[in-house]
């Protein structure tokens, strides 16, 4: 059996908050805020259509995000996320999280917002890319004055 995992299990259904205070220790407050974890449920926002759940997984980490599993309106069946999941239109996603359900939908269109900007400058880059001459055509026999 796992240590720790009926812990872990009671935290992330019951609603647990903890007051953090100023003269806690640095571990302290990490477990304090992982002591708040909980499932929720968030509508996954219209601009991460068509992306990978590999390609967002770490943006979404950094902001507290954990998706574990997805479900498109009107379908009864949830899919656990793999590296592979595309996300869709009109899906909702079950995380785990810290934040207050309140503040949810702006912290997933804050994610949404930054995984378009990192794809778009990606974009642009590669199309940037593609019309700029090779070195070997800058600097070919041709252009070279004898």
């Amino acid at each position: 059996f796992c240590n720790g995992l009926s812990t872990l299990l009671a935290n992330l259904i019951l609603r647990v908050n903890p007051q953090t205070k100023e003269s806690d220790q640095p571990w302290s407050i990490e477990y304090k805020i992982g002591s708040e974890c909980r499932f929720e449920y968030v509508k996954l926002p219209m601009a991460l259509h068509h992306k990978k759940f590999a390609d967002i997984a770490m943006i979404m980490y950094d902001f507290g995000v954990l998706l574990i599993a997805t479900k498109r309106f009107m379908h009864k069946k949830w899919r656990a996320i793999t590296p592979d999941t595309t996300i869709h239109l009109n899906t909702v996603g079950l995380i785990i999280t810290f934040h207050s359900a309140t503040f949810l939908d702006r912290i997933m269109q804050h994610i949404a917002t930054l995984v378009n900007d990192i794809f778009n400058d990606d974009e642009i880059n590669e199309a940037n890319s593609q019309d700029l001459p090779s070195i070997e055509e800058n600097f070919s026999d041709e252009t070279v004055p004898s």
